[in-house]
């Protein structure tokens, strides 16, 4: 189920959504002339499904507040007319009070979450995305015309404390003998981890291979103790047990097999 969480712009914001669907005018002693009006549709689009060409509908329920300044129709008034309006199907649709020379109408849409639809290759099905626009938009409306607009949310970040995951091969290999060249590493259970608390293990097969997800653009430690033979005499054996760690990051998702060369570790006793 994709759940929908609304987020408030400002505390201005949220004090006119608190009377959703009802017009509101701050006070003003000159008399304002509401009589003419006009009427705009705005459909509002954001990228919610990674799978589909273009943009989607954004969900239903985004409020959407409407404001003009009262100057529009006194040059001597302050404040403003404002009003609210959900979407529905995308879409809102008001009806405002304008001036014969036309009134700058200003639309301001809350932010919202929402669980992005992932492409096939992503790990994660959906990941839960902050959507928002980098400003209001705004349009100069004269009695009588009906306007259409639409609107793209061209600000889109992942939640915080949502990890992106993407897909990633690896060989390992370390030096396990002194004078050696690193060799691979086969069978062995790799710990991997990222500072966010994040952490998964992966074992080698016995090409030395493993297939792993980690989060995206995150630094992650590969970690492995193994048996090393630290006298370079072919002849004499001397092993002591050794730490391996190896650090990597990444932004995408690939089918190609990197190595991961460990070199001569340390001493982990």
């Amino acid at each position: 189920m994709k759940r929908l969480k609304f987020l408030v712009l400002s505390l201005l914001t949220l004090t006119l959504f608190g009377i959703t669907g009802c017009e509101k005018v701050e006070q003003s002693e000159l008399t304002l002339d509401l009589s003419k009006t006009a009427t705009i549709k705005v459909t509002y689009w954001a990228d919610l499904d990674l799978t589909q060409l273009g943009y989607e509908k954004v969900p239903d329920g985004i409020k959407v507040l409407v404001t003009i300044p009262n100057s529009a129709f006194n040059p001597t008034a302050s404040g403003h007319w404002s009003t609210t309006a959900e979407t529905v199907d995308g879409s809102i649709e008001v009806t405002v009070p304008v001036v014969l020379n036309g009134a700058n109408v200003t639309f301001t849409p809350e932010e919202f979450e929402y669980d992005q639809v992932q492409t096939p290759d992503n790990p994660s099905q959906t990941i839960k995305k902050h959507f928002a626009l980098s400003s209001s938009h705004s349009l100069t409306a004269k009695p009588g015309q009906n306007y259409t607009r639409d609107i793209k949310y061209n600000n889109v970040t992942t939640v915080e404390g949502q990890d992106e995951m993407i897909s990633r091969k690896f060989e390992i290999r370390a030096i396990l003998e002194a004078g050696q060249p690193s060799e691979i590493i086969t069978n062995k259970t790799i710990t991997i981890y990222s500072p966010n608390n994040w952490s998964t293990t992966a074992t080698t097969d016995d090409k030395g291979q493993l297939t792993v997800q980690l989060p995206k653009n995150k630094t992650c430690y590969f970690e492995f103790e193994a048996q090393k033979d630290i006298d370079s005499d072919p002849a004499v054996e001397d092993f002591k047990n050794y730490k391996y760690t190896k650090t990597f990051s990444s932004s995408s998702s690939s089918e190609a097999v990197t190595i991961l060369d460990f070199g001569n570790g340390e001493i982990w006793e």
